[in-house]
């Protein structure tokens, strides 16, 4: 997590400094911004954006040709799960939309990538190991399921997930992560050397059309979902001045 790049705790954390500095002023206009940014929906604008800027098909209407799936991690609460001993996700909207496809394309491969090192709670338990057992819940036969536990973010997914599957020219591999961070996961996975045979299936979307937005007025909601779009928008940035997105 990026907390300098939450609102709450930047604008909180400048509200401070300014009454440490004796700009009293200067702390109303900073908290005035964010009462704004929590009450209109911009948070919802620009995940609408990102949710929006790439079109996918159907893949579950009808019969397309369908070589193998890959379920990104992210979803899944690593450190509850290590503590509880079972799988715990943040919404299972990942789990779910590959399991769905799982089932429609019995004859496709099937990866999970994500790893967990990074978590402060030792245990055994990653991202992938994680999603494949609400997979295998979901009743997905766990022989069909192939996974990798190394990644610690997005470009090591696609990494990985390329020198495992070893996909050959003219395949056709779909992936599968939450809608507002496939344009940055489908560039990295192309950049990783998939090219044209990586295809998006995003799932757990999470904004509403701008002209609805104000009926969802939720102040932590909006928030939640500018902290998510900004790190979105700042990671693509990132990742294609490093030449991790193609």
């Amino acid at each position: 997590m990026v907390y300098w790049l939450d609102p709450f705790f930047f604008f909180t954390a400048a509200a401070l400094l300014a009454l440490m500095l004796r700009r009293g002023r200067l702390a109303g206009w900073i908290l005035a911004v964010l009462m704004v940014l929590m009450l209109a929906p911009v948070g919802n604008a620009l995940t609408w954006e990102l949710e929006n800027r790439m079109s996918a098909p159907d893949w579950l209407s009808g019969e397309h040709r369908v070589d193998g799936i890959i379920l990104l991690g992210g979803d899944e609460r690593v450190e509850i799960a290590r503590l509880r001993g079972q799988a715990s996700m943040i919404t299972g909207a990942r789990a779910q939309g590959f399991a769905a496809l799982a089932r429609h394309y019995p004859g496709a491969r099937l990866f999970i990538t994500g790893g967990g090192k990074r978590s402060p709670i030792p245990g055994t338990a990653t991202e992938s190991s994680i999603s494949r057992q609400a997979v295998i819940g979901y009743g997905i036969d766990p022989a069909r399921l192939e996974m990798e536990e190394d990644s610690l973010n997005t470009w090591d997914n696609a990494m990985h997930s390329y020198a495992q599957t070893k996909p050959e020219a003219g395949q056709t591999w779909i992936l599968v992560t939450t809608a507002a961070h496939m344009p940055r996961a489908l560039a990295a996975f192309k950049a990783a050397g998939w090219g044209d045979m990586i295809q998006p299936a995003p799932v757990d979307f999470r904004a509403v059309p701008p002209q609805h937005s104000w009926k969802f007025v939720v102040p932590a909601s909006n928030l939640s979902r500018l902290h998510y779009a900004l790190r979105e928008y700042l990671a693509g940035i990132w990742y294609r001045l490093n030449g991790r997105a193609a």
